[in-house]
This record gives C-alpha cells, sequence and structure tokens, in this order.
C-alpha cells in the first residue's frame, strides 16, 4: 500500500483528504494540533521548526500553513516564517517520490502578506523539485 503524508492534516481540508484517502493509501499525518479522524500514524511536528524525517512517502501534501490574511498583515513574519520556512523545512526534511502544494489564488496578485508568503512558498516547491531533487510536484490554488 502507498505511502501518503499530509501536512496540516488536523485542520479542515487536511481532515477530509485523510478521511477521503485512508481506505486506498497508508496516510500518515503531521501536524502541531491533534487530528480530529486519526490516520494510520501521526507525527505531533510543527513544520517551523527543525525535525528528521526517516520515513519515505510516495507522496506528501502540503497543507499546513497560516492562512488568515487580516492576521497575516499583523503578524507578517510569523507567516513568512510558517509559510515559507515551513515549507522549505518540508521539502528539505521528508524524502518522498511526489510533491503536492496547497496554496491560494490570491499568490496570483500578491496583495498581502498571506499572498506573498504562498507565492514565495510556490517559488520555492518550483525550484527545489525541478533543480534540486527532481521530484514531480504540482502547485493547487484554492479560492
Amino acid at each position: 500500500m502507498k505511502k501518503v503524508l499530509i501536512t496540516g492534516n488536523a485542520g479542515y481540508v487536511g481532515s477530509h483528504l485523510t478521511k477521503l484517502l485512508q481506505n486506498e493509501y497508508e496516510v500518515h499525518g503531521l501536524d502541531i494540533k491533534a487530528p480530529l479522524l486519526e490516520p494510520k500514524v501521526q507525527y505531533p511536528i510543527d513544520i517551523r521548526k527543525m525535525f528528521n524525517g526517516d520515513v519515505e512517502f510516495d507522496a506528501v501534501i502540503h497543507l499546513a500553513a497560516s492562512v488568515n490574511v487580516i492576521e497575516s498583515e499583523k503578524m507578517p513574519i510569523q507567516y513568512y516564517i510558517t509559510n515559507l520556512n515551513g515549507t522549505m523545512n518540508v521539502l528539505n526534511k521528508l524524502k518522498t517520490k511526489n510533491f503536492i502544494f496547497a496554496s491560494a489564488t490570491s499568490a496570483e496578485k500578491c496583495d498581502n502578506t498571506y499572498a506573498i508568503s504562498k507565492r514565495a512558498a510556490e517559488d520555492v516547491v518550483r525550484e527545489y523539485c525541478t533543480s534540486h531533487a527532481n521530484i514531480p510536484y504540482s502547485i493547487f490554488r484554492f479560492d
């Protein structure tokens, strides 16, 4: 059975995705919060901090992020640390054969701190996956 890791699996989208995939895949979760729906394996890890990823996954679906636009304007550095540095940690520390990144449609305009942090993370995903790791990747933007 293929192993899939969902970062941010305790969130709304992550919990629904866990439920959707758990019958077809060995789902692992990574989140600082306790998930509503327990995957096969849960890692209580904060993506903003350094961690070791000893397990290889067939796919990583990276949903973990800070997402409040108004809050991002009040706490811009925290949004860059979570959304940009956190994404770099996930890419650098986890071994995967495929990477899927959740972004936002506002990343196109980059008109607020949240959008800028997500666009910067998209750029890191493209660069890392193509130039450094040769990992197939997808970026999708929520509306």
